[in-house]
């Protein structure tokens, strides 16, 4: 996988060769330097997939059984699924000092989670004697879990 920046520093007018290869190092006449050649690497089969899926779904209810007493309740739950695959050739240029054997990279990751949280709510005001008063209680509830995880 070539970062875009990289790409983008080639030379445009650096073409393939008569029989269609890319030249894995880029020449530079006036200097001895060599450069790898960013189109070499995106012509190999690298890969950097990163997959996502959730689903959320939310509930609220709310209560009133007195003009001065209110209840609410809110539930959320969240379903994840994540999966990533990365893969470098063997034949990347950023491998040309490795040995032979240790030569290219795969990483696969996945993991399902899932995530719930909620809150439960009594609010109560009222006017007492001509003193206004407002309580109340929350009782936060959350919980994340790792169902899977490689």
């Amino acid at each position: 996988m070539v970062a875009f920046s990289e790409y983008a520093k080639a030379n445009p007018y650096y073409e393939k060769k008569p029989d269609g290869r890319v030249e894995k190092w880029l020449e530079y006449k006036e200097e001895l330097i060599e450069s790898p050649n960013p189109l070499w690497n995106a012509n190999l089969n690298s890969r950097a997939l990163d997959r996502s899926f959730g689903v959320t779904n939310n509930f609220s209810a709310e209560y009133n059984p007195l003009t001065s007493l209110k209840i609410r309740g809110r539930f959320g739950i969240t379903k994840t699924i994540n999966e990533s695959d990365d893969f470098l050739s063997p034949e990347d240029t950023s491998f040309d000092d490795t040995e032979e054997l240790k030569k290219g990279s795969l990483a696969y990751q996945n993991g399902k989670n899932l995530q719930y949280e909620g809150e439960l709510k009594w609010n109560e005001n009222g006017d007492y004697s001509g003193v206004f008063i407002c309580s109340g209680i929350l009782i936060p509830i959350c919980r994340y879990v790792d169902l899977l995880a490689d």
